[in-house]
């Protein structure tokens, strides 16, 4: 997801995400075995979402778009974790990585 003005730069990937609804679609798209399994990773998650490029420029924040950010469910601050990003091999030194600690479907390190 692109979080900056044209010309800018920055991003934000979404790496993971707890379902809550569309499972039965998530578990045709993605074959798995479990649940958690589903949408743990950046190509899990756009496998069972059916994210593909075609997605490229859409509006994430307007409620009539096809793919948008909604507002979830509340989580414990406390519960919120800060890390290190993923797969980068020198990383800034503000952690940048944020999970709900404890959620089965937050990727694997």
């Amino acid at each position: 997801m692109v979080a900056h003005e044209k010309g800018g730069v920055g991003a934000v990937l979404i790496r993971a995400i707890h379902p809550v609804e569309g499972l039965e679609d998530m578990r045709t798209l993605r074959s798995v075995k479990r649940d958690v399994d589903l949408t743990n990773g950046p190509g899990n998650l756009t496998e069972a979402l059916k994210i593909d490029k075609g997605f490229h420029g859409a509006p994430l924040y307007l409620p009539s778009s096809e793919l948008r950010i909604e507002e979830g469910v509340n989580v414990d601050p406390g519960r919120v974790v800060a890390s290190h990003r993923i797969g980068v091999s020198e990383d800034l030194p503000v952690p940048l990585r944020f999970y709900v600690r404890g959620d089965p479907y937050v990727s694997r390190r």
